[in-house]
């Protein structure tokens, strides 16, 4: 299955009757591509590389686990900020990721990440989006304008942190599905770049017995959107 959002209903099926190389899967892709974006505003935006991805499955087996924690804690806490991040959560498609290189030249070239693929796939192709999502123990979980050199205690900042949020270290779900750790605190502070497509995410500073791992539960789906 081709598409170049998961969000869009548009869809296109590549058959193979047999098993076929990722390298085989990307080219016909490329080239079936320009089928759904007819009359759409993505016509002549090259893809994203950066932020495609490939899934065996959605949603992520793990995230109605992780929006029933979320829906427990609201109602002990009644917190908007809870809430709030439920719902983007909700919102979000998240799938069961296959992390590995799809930049067509790179697969070509090294034999390692060219994989002989026998099971049915999701393959996203998104244009370069203009976005970062900013969402977790913030007051105003939203998608805000990227900005170049433009860091996570910046995005932060309009998202406005809760009073339960970790004050020091944001995590950055890049569009690839890297997950870094990025200082906000005036006595931490290193720049360090995001990139376009890019999530903030910011942990929260405590949580109740039973839940130690939510914050770790919401990275790993996070990790796993697809664009």
């Amino acid at each position: 299955m081709l598409t170049s959002s998961q969000s869009q209903s548009q869809q296109l099926q590549l058959h193979y009757p047999t098993p076929v190389r990722l390298q085989q899967i990307l080219a016909d892709s490329q080239a079936n591509l320009s089928q759904l974006l007819v009359n759409s505003d993505q016509t002549g935006r090259p893809i994203y590389w950066t932020g495609a991805g490939v899934f065996t499955a959605f949603p992520h087996p793990d995230k109605a686990n992780v929006l029933n924690q979320l829906n427990t804690l609201v109602q002990q806490a009644e917190r908007e900020v809870l809430v709030g991040l439920k719902n983007t959560l909700d919102a979000l498609a998240i799938g069961q990721r296959v992390f590995t290189p799809l930049d067509y030249d790179h697969v070509r070239i090294n034999k390692a990440d060219n994989p002989l693929v026998k099971q049915n796939l999701t393959l996203v192709l998104p244009p370069r989006p203009s976005t970062v999502l900013v969402l977790g123990a913030v007051h105003k979980p939203q998608y805000l304008s990227w900005q170049t050199r433009k860091g996570a205690d910046d995005y932060l900042k309009q998202a406005q942190p809760a009073d339960i949020a970790d004050n020091s270290v944001a995590t950055v779900i890049q569009p690839d599905g890297n997950v870094e750790q990025h200082p906000i605190a005036y006595w931490n502070h290193n720049h360090r770049d995001i990139a376009p497509g890019a999530i903030v995410y910011l942990g929260f500073s405590s949580l109740p017995s039973g839940y130690k791992d939510l914050n770790d539960a919401i990275i790993n789906l996070l990790r796993n959107r697809a664009l």
